[in-house]
């Protein structure tokens, strides 16, 4: 990429305005960083979708309380105290929800993920760069 400042006619100073003129290797460069990143956004793209799933399924309200109410017709079913059946559904509501991952656990576990990736890869660009001896 070029950038120049043309000289006004009659020896004008130039004005402040710059022109950028792309060079063809500039575009065919940013075309081959495009090709490769692009394949790697598509599989961030599958991958964040995944991750929001997992996220918002455990607090999917609908099937929670699907979950929830079978829960209580099997223990209803089996002639348990409604004492102990309403104590054991909220422990099975709190212990459900529990599985949920949090946000911060989440972020937590994706830093740790990009820093054994980031070691691996200094461990594999030392495996193959040439000794010296």
């Amino acid at each position: 990429m070029a950038i120049c400042m043309e000289e006004r006619e009659g020896g004008e100073k130039p004005s402040p305005e710059i022109k950028v003129k792309v060079e063809e290797t500039d575009v065919e460069g940013l075309r081959e960083v495009l090709n490769a990143v692009t394949p790697f956004l598509e599989k961030l793209k599958d991958w964040i979708k995944e991750i929001i799933g997992v996220f918002t399924s455990g607090l999917d309200g609908k099937k929670l309380g699907e979950d929830i109410g079978k829960f209580y017709q099997e223990l209803k079913a089996q002639g348990l105290p409604e004492e102990l059946i309403i104590e054991m559904v909220k422990d099975y509501y709190k212990r459900r929800m529990e599985i949920v991952p949090s946000l911060e656990k989440l972020i937590e576990s994706l830093t740790k993920l990009k820093e054994l990736r980031r070691e691996e890869e200094e461990e594999e660009r030392k495996e193959d760069s040439p000794s010296r001896g």
